[in-house]
């Protein structure tokens, strides 16, 4: 029965972030100051909370089987090891391949057609491909290594916190999208972006929820979590699509991918590290803390080539006729369903 209520609970949160990102935060984009504070940090942040909620305090293998502190299971399922590193990947992936798939020339801010994007100055620079691929590159490294240390995790974490304050933008009071429409204008803008930034606050908070009532609600609520994570990650990549372009899903889904991936593989060290340090803070006797945490990682290979692959050719990808676009969207999406239905089996 209480599994039952916190399901229900799950998919309330998961309709509520839908209808927020709907009406409030994805029509407001275009008149946003800092557009990229949303595509950069919270958009991409909302994408992988639940899943990396799940994944502090894995212990053992990723392959299944292994420990879990606070003992919520004494066999932890292999789809909850994969949620730190194998899940924010395949969620990326499915923003980008919706992104391909339903693209269409961006929207103006006053409803003129547009190049894809240019009306909220979207750009994919190097900085963006070279964090997917490293990333990818570094998952890959751990795969072929199976083992996660203390320290790589934790640098892991560092990295990706380091990556979320470089994309945060410096506040700029002078900044409007339209200097030219006067007080009154201006003041229309504040409110949208006041709503905006509410509802953007609401619905990573809403994320985090779904996170937390899947890690301590059991294994339904977790394997829920994740399911919802997905779902919510391509309505919002068909939401931003359709209305401002497919470039914007290239820019969320990459930085889901990349910061996504350094955020669970770090909370499965701080998951390891935080518990064992409080006790050792309140005077009470822990394990030595071994170098090795976990093993198994060569079960996150195929995630770590994809990450690499598809960075290199969204690099390329307005070059390439939409019809090859919305083909490779449509394969992309395919083998990343096919392979969280595999994953969660």
């Amino acid at each position: 029965m209480l599994t039952g209520s916190l399901l229900v609970i799950q998919v309330l949160i998961a309709l509520g972030m839908v209808r927020l990102l709907a009406r409030r935060i994805v029509p407001a984009l275009g008149a946003l100051r800092q557009p990229e504070l949303v595509l950069d940090v919270w958009l991409p942040l909302t994408f992988v909370l639940p899943v990396i909620i799940l994944a502090p305090g894995i212990e053992g293998s990723l392959r299944g089987g292994g420990g879990l502190v606070g003992e919520v299971n004494e066999l932890a399922p292999a789809w909850l090891g994969w949620s730190a590193g194998g899940a924010p990947v395949v969620i990326g992936m499915l923003i980008i391949a919706t992104g391909w798939i339903a693209g269409r020339p961006g929207i103006g801010p006053f409803g003129e057609e547009v190049a894809e994007g240019d009306s909220i100055g979207w750009r994919l620079g190097p900085r963006i491909l070279t964090v997917a691929v490293a990333t990818g590159v570094l998952l890959l490294l751990l795969a072929a290594a199976d083992v996660l240390s203390l320290w790589v995790g934790q640098m892991a974490f560092a990295l990706a916190a380091v990556l979320l304050w470089i994309n945060t933008p410096e506040h700029d009071q002078d900044r409007v999208q339209d200097r030219d429409q006067g007080r009154d204008q201006r003041a229309k803008v504040t409110r949208e972006q006041a709503a905006a930034g509410f509802a953007m606050m609401v619905t990573v908070l809403g994320s985090a929820g779904v996170g937390l009532l899947g890690r301590f609600g059991g294994e339904w609520t977790g394997f829920t979590a994740i399911v919802l994570a997905a779902t919510f990650a391509v309505v919002a990549a068909v939401l931003m699509a359709r209305r401002w372009g497919g470039g914007l899903c290239m820019r969320a889904g990459l930085w889901a991918a990349g910061i996504g991936t350094l955020l669970g593989v770090g909370a499965l060290s701080l998951g390891f590290l935080v518990p064992r340090s409080l006790m050792a803070i309140f005077g009470q006797a822990s394990d030595p803390q071994p170098l090795l945490i976990t093993f198994g990682m060569g079960t996150l290979a195929f995630e770590a080539v994809l990450l690499i692959v598809i960075s290199m050719v969204v690099g390329a990808w307005r070059q390439l006729p939409e019809t090859l676009q919305r083909l490779a969207g449509g394969g992309l999406l395919v083998v990343a369903m096919a392979f969280l239905i595999l994953r969660l089996s």
